[in-house]
């Protein structure tokens, strides 16, 4: 039955005039709000060692990733997955490689708590909040409070703003420019092989969940979420296991074990002209 529904979800998407939408530009200029979470993205003292940020994870420079195959929390601890990248959360509405959740609140939350991450423990956060003029006065202007509610809500507006538009695609998408042959042919192989009934709407991805190696031997149990391919090309190494570093060995690799297919490296590399399109304008609202 699944695979009868992923097959009808396939012939509708290859027949759909747009399965990728571009993502809209935003106003640049954030809120008090937004500008307060910005504050506590940067804040280490947030966790456990006062030693690790969000931003520590999260950088521009990497797509929103950290560019290692894990990522390094307070007191050195690895986490146990790759960094997913946090630009265009904003176009999702589930969170997490594993253990899913609907409420972007919810996993900063579980995030903060994850003791290989941050190791957050809220009750000295409010103190220290309550002992900042700084934070005391932000905080109460725009909440009227100081809870672990606020620092949260606080924490996902400002991650909301984090979007990428006008990449290339988008552009291609709204009649400004034109492809190359090559990012074309890799959009249309992209298409054909099948890629496009997991990784489409404005983020290319980052709806679904899905058992990880369905076509291997050893067929693993594991289900996962699909990511977004925005930003593809900063965002590695790839996948949940972080253990491939190419995005040409990631688009051979996803072939043969997700779809079935064993693709060329010359058609890998197209792919990977075409995925390259969906790079953004890195918001600078990150720094």
């Amino acid at each position: 039955m699944k695979v009868i529904i992923l097959l009808f979800f396939f012939i509708i998407l290859m027949f759909a005039q747009n399965p990728i939408d571009p993502i809209p530009k935003r106003n640049g200029v954030l809120t008090e709000k937004e500008r307060l979470g910005k504050t506590l993205f940067f804040d280490p003292n947030l966790s456990k060692d006062k030693k690790i940020s969000c931003a520590s994870c999260h950088k521009k420079k990497y797509g929103g990733s950290n560019g290692k195959q894990k990522g390094i929390g307070v007191f050195g601890r690895v986490t146990k997955y790759n960094v997913p990248s946090i630009y265009n959360l904003r176009y999702q509405y589930v969170y997490g490689w594993k253990r899913k959740s609907y409420s972007l609140k919810k996993k900063i939350e579980e995030i903060m708590k994850d003791p290989n991450i941050m190791d957050t423990d809220f009750k000295g956060v409010i103190f220290y909040l309550e002992n900042s003029q700084f934070f005391k006065k932000k905080f109460l202007k725009i909440y009227k409070k100081i809870d672990k509610e606020a620092v949260l809500d606080a924490l996902k507006s400002y991650i909301l703003t984090l979007t990428t538009p006008d990449s290339k695609f988008d552009l291609f998408l709204k009649h400004k420019v034109k492809l190359t042959n090559r990012e074309l042919k890799g959009f249309e192989l992209f298409k054909k092989f099948g890629c496009i009934a997991c990784h489409n709407g404005k983020t290319v991805g980052g709806h679904l969940y899905f058992r990880y190696g369905y076509f291997l031997k050893s067929k693993s149990s594991l289900e996962v979420k699909c990511p977004s391919l925005r930003n593809v090309e900063k965002s590695g190494p790839y996948f949940h296991h972080g253990k491939i570093k190419s995005l040409k060995e990631a688009v051979i690799w996803m072939a043969k074990v997700q779809l079935g297919r064993d693709i060329s490296e010359e058609e890998a590399e197209y792919i990977v002209d075409f995925l390259k399109c969906l790079t953004g304008k890195i918001d600078d609202k990150m720094d």
